[in-house]
């Protein structure tokens, strides 16, 4: 009993702590996410941090980041469990839901648009885009929507213009010095370098979209329901990460983080990069789905014929994950 009692002591004195069983396994064998981008963005900055300052690492999470080139491979290689998460558009995580996919929009990545309609040298204002051929990507998608909304905003229909779908930004600015276009809905770093060339900005997305939210991290359902504990640890990190990014005091530390991504972009696209999606709060600043946004953004794709109708936010929204990683 004397001997039990001093080994006790002595475990209390140095500080010692025998972990379950449970946890020596999760820190032995982290476990592996792959997260699908449809291309390196700004956008994804959350993910960057979480992967560069070792918050994924802090889960015992092994992260790889891939790029799939568009939503539907991403939706396919998501429900094939090919892909534990996407971040993508809203509408994007939405048209499965429609067609019955167990998808689930789990967070937020960049809440409000960053694009902005970028439009020929001559151009003076909306009304001078009547009777132009103008561009952005597929007709239904995300771009589309948000290009479409904007012009009818500022009084142009869709009968006063000619529209090119050009799914690639790098084709846009292509277009766009030909003059095989005089408008574009185009974002980072793309606008950066049509304006440098002397064209003009009309103005950003979300100057004319109000409380919209454009892109979310969305994973398969049924996997969520078997893996909660790796999708919460998954959370927590792009909640720190998140955090992390808005404190002021790791500014340069951030820029870093950007330029590991981005090494070409010159420093004035890199600090109005900081300034729109830090400092304007552009990315969203809890990874908390914001339900109103989602809503307007996806009945914007319904007026424009992205999609036949909205699915009731509360089948496929899960806030519940970003949550539990909040708290903990």
């Amino acid at each position: 009993m004397k001997a039990s009692w001093i080994f006790n002591l002595l475990i209390a004195l140095l500080g010692l702590n025998f972990l379950p069983a449970p946890a020596l396994s999760a820190a032995a064998n982290p476990a592996n996410v792959r997260i699908a981008l449809t291309a390196y963005s700004s956008s994804n900055w959350q993910i960057f941090a979480a992967v560069k300052r070792g918050f994924f690492k802090r889960e015992y999470l092994n992260v790889e980041v891939i790029i799939l080139r568009s939503s539907v491979i991403q939706t396919q290689a998501l429900l094939a469990n090919d892909i534990h998460m996407n971040t993508y558009s809203i509408d994007s995580a939405a048209k499965p839901v429609l067609q019955g996919a167990p998808i689930k929009l789990v967070g937020t990545g960049q809440e409000k648009p960053s694009f902005r309609a970028i439009v020929a040298k001559d151009i003076k204002g909306w009304s001078d885009l009547k009777g132009k051929t103008l561009a952005a990507g597929s007709p239904g998608g995300a771009f589309y929507t948000m290009f479409a909304t904007m012009l009818n905003v500022n009084g142009i229909k869709k009968s006063d213009y000619t529209y090119l779908s050009i799914v690639r930004s790098a084709d846009r600015i292509g277009a766009m010095r030909a003059g095989q276009i005089q408008g574009c809905l185009i974002g980072q770093p793309d606008d950066f370098v049509l304006l440098d060339d002397g064209f003009k900005s009309l103005g950003y997305t979300q100057d004319y979209l109000k409380d919209v939210q454009y892109a979310g991290f969305a994973v398969n359902g049924k996997w969520a329901e078997k893996n909660e504990e790796t999708l919460v640890a998954t959370m927590r990190a792009l909640v720190r990460a998140t955090k992390w990014l808005h404190d002021p005091a790791n500014k340069k530390d951030a820029m870093a983080v950007l330029v590991d991504y981005f090494p070409d972009w010159k420093p004035s696209w890199q600090e109005q990069t900081y300034d729109m999606l830090i400092r304007q709060k552009m990315l969203s600043t809890d990874v908390r789905p914001n339900m109103k946004g989602i809503e307007n953004f996806l009945k914007l794709a319904v007026e424009h014929g992205g999609m036949a109708s909205v699915p009731p936010l509360e089948t496929w929204v899960d806030r519940s994950y970003v949550e539990k990683a909040s708290r903990s």
